[in-house]
């Protein structure tokens, strides 16, 4: 487990060792990714289950989003056993006349971030609060979070600020008016158009499409005149 130097403390990692040893999988420190900070893959076609993590987050944003994985990691065991039991149950003629009745022929695969993936969320989350794992200020903003859990730390900017603090003084999308030209860190440059719930409507220059753009993406250049910039974190998905 050469990941667990990159864990904010000695407690954080006591508590996290069984969760990982449980997990019938791989977990992996990986380089940065600028679209995702973690992901869970199920095991299929004789590979295992398995989770990374960029490397590069700070620890308690990487502690965070290993959390957020393992929760996906014990929602799928928990779907497959009911899959498995169901199957094991009927049989196959069973099954087909259960179809044609109107039946679901297996028990329904469970939304990536529904309710019960939010309440594996808690449940796992919940032991490293209690332990005082996490600082104080990402504690707490972590804490309210809980009552509804967003699908990933970019669509909650409370919990992004605090667990991926400012490091440059670059400009970011929401500091910008409406109709402004700009480009991010990964080159890619769009115009600014309305804000959509969490996301900023901006037409990619070029090609003419439209990306929702987190308000916290960093600005490399624009057209416009900037106010002072506020503090945020670098680019989080990018979703047409």
């Amino acid at each position: 487990m050469n990941w667990l130097s990159l864990l904010p403390n000695e407690r954080a990692a006591e508590l996290v060792v069984p969760l990982a040893t449980a997990f019938a999988g791989t977990i992996d420190a990986v380089a940065p990714r600028s679209s995702k900070w973690g992901d869970f893959r199920p095991a299929h076609d004789g590979k295992p289950a398995r989770i990374r993590v960029n490397r590069d987050l700070p620890p308690d944003a990487f502690l965070l989003t290993l959390l957020h994985e393992l929760a996906h990691a014990h929602m799928d065991t928990s779907w497959q056993a009911r899959k498995a039991e169901f199957s094991g149950g009927l049989s196959p003629l069973k099954q087909l006349t259960s179809v044609l009745r109107g039946r679901p022929a297996r028990p329904a695969k469970p939304a990536p971030h529904g309710s019960e993936w939010q309440a594996a969320y808690r449940a796992v989350v919940t032991p490293f609060l209690a332990e005082g794992v996490f600082q104080p200020g990402v504690a707490r903003v972590l804490e309210k979070s809980l009552c509804k859990p967003k699908a990933s730390c970019g669509a909650d900017p409370a919990l992004l600020q605090v667990l991926r603090p400012k490091t440059t003084e670059r400009p970011h999308v929401r500091d910008l008016p409406e109709g402004s030209a700009f480009r991010l860190v990964s080159g890619r440059a769009f115009v600014k158009g309305p804000r959509r719930r969490t996301r900023i409507a901006c037409t990619e220059m070029g090609s003419g499409r439209t990306f929702a753009v987190h308000p916290l993406a960093e600005v490399v250049w624009t057209d416009a005149p900037l106010p002072a910039p506020t503090p945020a974190a670098p680019e989080i998905h990018l979703h047409p």
